[in-house]
């Protein structure tokens, strides 16, 4: 299979107020082996620097093509943050 493309997988995170374990979230997920994969981060609404880490660890790890981050302007919940 080296000689084509694997399909893309992707990874979910959906957070609110997740400023404590973003880091330690995204570092889990890059430990993945599988080659050909894309991370999604749904913010909440987020009141403290979730999306500063995230915009950081983005930057200094050159993944500005893999991370893909949506924000919410007001909190919809789990459920509406998930499903968007």
């Amino acid at each position: 299979m080296a000689t084509e493309k694997l399909p893309l997988v992707s990874t979910l995170i959906s957070t609110y107020n997740g400023s404590a374990y973003i880091k330690g979230t995204l570092f889990s997920v890059l430990g993945q082996t599988y080659p050909n994969m894309e991370i999604v981060i749904t913010d909440d609404a987020s009141g403290d620097n979730t999306l500063e880490i995230v915009e950081t660890f983005t930057q200094e790890n050159n993944l500005s093509d893999q991370v893909k981050v949506i924000v919410n302007q007001t909190n919809q919940g789990i459920a509406r943050n998930t499903n968007r």
